[in-house]
Order: C-alpha cells, then structure tokens, then sequence
C-alpha cells in the first residue's frame, strides 16, 4: 500500500578552538563494516586505539523486496557502535552496515577529549518514546536509538538530536507495524567537552 511520506535528516558539526577545519579532520577516524545477508542482520563496528567513540550510524542494504528497516542504531558498552534491522511480515533478507566516529583523545596543543553520555528508557508501549539529555559543559556529538521486543518487532521511526532546557540530547521512537508487538525503546546522547 501507497504511504508518500517526508523525512527530515539532521547533521551534527563540530567546531574545536585551536584546531583549523583540516587539522581537527587529521583527528577523526571514521570506519565502516557491513553484515552478513539475513533476515534480521546486525553488526558493530569498533574504533582505532587511541580515540574516543563520538558518534555513529547505520545503512540498510536491501535489494528490492518488500523491506528491512533499522531496529538499533546505538553506541555499546566500550568503543563500538552497533545496529541492527529487520524484514517485518514479508522476507526481505538484507545487509546492514554500521559507522562509527571518533576523535583522538589527546589533541595537542588543545588538550584531552573527555566523553559523556546519557541513556533513557521508554515505558512499554505499542508505540513508546522517550529523550535523554545530556549535561549543559558537553558539546552533543552523536545520538542512537534501540527499540526492544520480545514479540513480531518494534521499527525505529524517530532519531532526532533536541535542545530542552539548554540540554542537548536525543529524542527517539519505535512502533509496532501491523502486529501488535509493545516495547520499549532506548534513547542514547553523546557529547564531549576538551579537558586540561
């Protein structure tokens, strides 16, 4: 069935006194990794030594078919950002790849990268929502989300970056799609401050 719809996409910058355009990019490390083909493919991608986790994402791989869309797009314990889709009611076998961003933690001349985070959880739902926010002294880099289910699924259908209160953070949810599957999702904000 027909759905036209609007997507609104959102671009996090980043800006460090000290270092020009050119020298704070000699800083970053971004990489990439692609899963498997399955119905319900995962993969996490993990950062160099060195550097800080700041942020991620995802890209669902799927040939023409009736679809597979994200579940998960969220920084794990550690150094690795990971994400996860899935076909819903009709097969749709995909890959998905991850990405992930970081910044050396010592930037010379300008001083230590020191991360935060904040991790909120909906109340269950057919369609939850919920935002985290993060401290006012953190500069907000990167958000995930993670919609969880024990039933057919929950699909991700909100990942955006907030400002409330002057607290930077994220606002995200998920929904139940044609069979009824409550949840929770999980809302992730990073952010950093330069230290020392």
């Amino acid at each position: 069935m027909s759905n036209p719809h609007r997507l609104t996409a959102f671009a996090i910058g980043m800006k460090i006194n000290g270092l020009t355009r050119d020298q704070l990019l000699g800083h970053v490390a971004y990489n990439d990794e692609t899963s498997s083909r399955t119905a319900h493919p995962q993969i996490s991608e993990g950062i160099p030594e060195g550097f800080e986790l700041i942020s991620g994402g995802f890209r669902v791989n799927w040939p023409p078919g009736a679809g597979n869309l994200a579940t998960a797009s969220f920084p794990e314990i550690g150094s690795r950002w990971r994400a996860r889709s899935k076909d819903h009611t009709h097969s749709s076998p995909a890959t998905i790849t991850a990405f992930s961003i970081a910044l050396r933690k010592s930037l010379p001349g300008v001083g230590t990268v020191q991360r935060g985070e904040s991790l909120t959880t909906s109340s269950q739902a057919a369609h939850p929502q919920t935002q985290t926010l993060i401290g006012t002294d953190f500069a907000l880099t990167g958000i995930g989300a993670e919609a969880l289910t024990n039933g057919p699924g929950q699909l991700l259908w909100r990942l955006e970056p907030v400002l409330s209160k002057q607290q930077p953070g994220a606002a995200v949810g998920s929904k139940d799609h044609e069979h009824s599957s409550p949840g929770t999702v999980r809302a992730f904000a990073l952010g950093i401050k330069i230290v020392g």
